[in-house]
């Protein structure tokens, strides 16, 4: 058997394919509007990982799950990508990726309250110390209340809440359902619900549209940032902690930075580099403590 990646670096893989979406979703939302490009992206992964769940594993997920599935659906998948998507082509991509590092923040909170999480010092310096890194890399500007943006930050804050409340309502029901089981079931729910929106949408796509690139990125879009990373995070919550998860998100704003530099030209300035000093000692301090979760939670 090849060996598996740690599930540390497997989470930054899947954050580094997150902090690519806002990029990505730039190219294509231009050319297909935000509920198609939602559409799409949920009802192309929903046949993927039907058909992958088919060959691989094959389990039938019990009718007493179904309920659960269909509001994990609706908050992890659903509402989750279609407030992205759309707050995206409200706001930039600079807000938007300084707004979804509130996710570690509300996951660790609704944990809390359900009393899925227990608290640590450790846990909370290093959300501090990251969250420190992503103001200094990005500027507090772009959270100022009542910019012309306010609007689309809104819907980005709210994806970033419904994404927590998946996080930590997932876990449990994992413990019943296989990983690739229950994702494939929660983006079948969501494509049905996406459908009419994205028919909707179609009226605004110009004629000749999307284009190869636009094409590309859409393709990208799909296989990227949602098969493999929806997949990837409900495998890790089978064995690390909601919250933990979640606090890999900080690593989003330094992708998006450097993607920035590469295919923007823009500068790589001191205070980036600080930035990302900053964001990788954070999700140090907070990753310290698996070692000792994996001996409380069964491996999958």
């Amino acid at each position: 058997m090849a060996k598996r990646l740690p599930d540390e670096a497997a989470l930054a893989l899947v954050q580094v394919v997150f902090g690519s979406l806002a990029i990505a979703g730039k190219v294509a939302i231009p050319q297909v509007g935000s509920l198609v490009l939602a559409a799409v992206r949920i009802g192309c992964a929903a046949i993927i990982l039907v058909l992958l769940e088919r060959w691989l594993v094959g389990h039938r997920i019990a009718r007493k799950d179904w309920p659960f599935v269909a509001v994990l659906s609706m908050l992890g998948v659903a509402f989750n990508q279609l407030f992205f998507l759309v707050g995206l082509g409200m706001t930039t991509a600079v807000e938007a990726t300084v707004i979804i590092t509130t996710i570690p923040v509300f996951t660790l909170a609704v944990g809390l309250l359900w009393k899925r999480e227990a608290w640590s010092a450790r846990k909370g310096l290093g959300m501090a110390v990251a969250f420190a890194g992503v103001v200094l890399l990005v500027g507090a500007s772009a959270l100022e209340f009542g910019s012309r943006t306010f609007l689309g930050d809104l819907l980005i804050a709210l994806n970033a809440l419904c994404y927590s409340i998946y996080l930590v309502a997932s876990r449990p029901v994992l413990k019943r359902i296989p990983p690739l089981t229950l994702t494939a079931g929660t983006f079948a729910i969501a494509a049905l619900l996406m459908l009419p929106l994205g028919l909707y949408g179609l009226g605004e796509v110009a004629p000749g549209k999307p284009d190869a690139l636009g094409l590309a990125a859409m393709a990208y879009i799909i296989l990227g940032p949602t098969v493999f990373t929806y997949f990837a995070v409900s495998y890790a919550l089978v064995r690390i902690p909601a919250s933990t998860v979640a606090s890999f998100i900080y690593i989003q704003p330094l992708v998006g930075v450097l993607l920035g530099v590469l295919f923007l030209h823009e500068p790589l300035t001191p205070r980036i580099l600080g930035a990302a000093g900053l964001i990788v000692v954070g999700v140090a301090l907070c990753t310290l403590q698996l070692k000792r979760v994996r001996r409380m939670v069964p491996a999958a």
